[in-house]
């Protein structure tokens, strides 16, 4: 488990590099090209592709946890006392 942790970063932080320098670069392409490569390579590690394939495709769950987030901050708030 700690060594697929360990190549997911590093595969994350080739990814990123590879997407920074393709627009320095003016080559948008190489740098997407790059990181679909690697996500496809994350995705093969992964235990759970299909839900990892799921966060990657829809934003949704994100969205529905920080919604979550700001109506408890706001129930928090509107409380007397806090």
């Amino acid at each position: 488990m700690r060594h697929t942790q360990l190549v997911n970063y590093g595969l994350y932080q080739i990814g990123w590099f590879a997407c920074v320098l393709g627009g320095a670069w003016h080559r948008l392409w190489t740098g997407f090209l790059i990181a679909v490569i690697l996500l496809g390579a994350h995705l093969t590690l992964s235990l759970e592709r299909s839900l990892e394939a799921r966060l990657v495709v829809s934003p949704r769950p994100l969205e529905r946890s920080s919604k979550s987030v700001r109506s408890r901050r706001a129930r928090t708030a509107s409380r007397p006392g806090r």
